[in-house]
């Protein structure tokens, strides 16, 4: 393998709960609803507008507007990115991870349905800053995943092929979206059980039991025993 591309939220950072935490005070602070974790988890992945969207239909008899979703997604990313610098931590074996793949001359890059200011500031929060070959946003390709945009832009960029490539991630619509852009895709399950992604993708317990196993692949055999 040449290049290892990544999710990052839910895949290298434990974002998810501030996520969560950000939508519930916003749904209730403009609308006065009140939101599960539960609702939020299922639709971990998905763009802001789609879930901020899915949570006002389902409270709402009336109809929801543009304007509404607008709204609802900008305060839950003010409160969001408000927390991130103090509360953001990576999952276990991420910073080690991904120092061994880059002294491995694995090119790396992240690929986000994220704002781009959210994914900058989560970087730099958890240390990884300056870190990675390529950083793509759902800001910066035409269409967010299950589309494969942001995973071709990726490949494109490192200048390796889908076949040199492997796509880490813990959600559905990033494994569609590796998937549409040809590239084998490794499964963690951070928030999904195993039966959510596709049996020809491997899955691990944890970014960090990934890392354990050499990579799936992205490591020869030397690598991965050593520093």
């Amino acid at each position: 393998m040449k290049a290892c591309l990544f999710d990052f939220d839910g895949t290298l950072v434990m974002s998810e709960p501030l996520h969560w935490s950000a939508w519930r005070e916003a749904c209730l602070g403009l609308f006065g609803v009140s939101v599960t974790d539960a609702f939020l988890k299922a639709r971990a992945g998905q763009i802001s507008p789609v879930i901020g969207r899915e949570i006002l239909e389902a409270a709402s008899s009336r109809p929801v507007t543009d304007s509404d979703v607008a709204r609802l997604g900008d305060k839950k990313n003010e409160i969001y990115a408000s927390r991130v610098s103090t509360e953001l931590r990576p999952y276990p074996g991420v910073l080690e991870g991904v120092a061994k793949l880059k002294r491995a001359g694995i090119r790396t890059a992240v690929v986000s349905n994220a704002r781009s200011r959210e994914l900058e500031l989560g970087i730099a929060a958890v240390g990884l800053e300056g870190i990675f070959d390529f950083v793509a946003s759902r800001e910066d390709f035409p269409r967010p995943k299950p589309a494969p945009d942001g995973y071709l832009a990726a490949l494109a960029a490192l200048g390796v092929s889908a076949q040199e490539a492997v796509v880490v991630e813990d959600a559905p619509v990033g494994v569609a979206a590796g998937l549409a852009a040809g590239v084998s895709c490794v499964a963690v399950l951070s928030n999904f059980p195993r039966e959510a992604f596709p049996a020809v993708v491997p899955a691990f317990a944890s970014i960090a039991h990934w890392f354990e196993s050499g990579c799936s692949g992205a490591l020869s055999p030397t690598l991965r025993k050593g520093s």
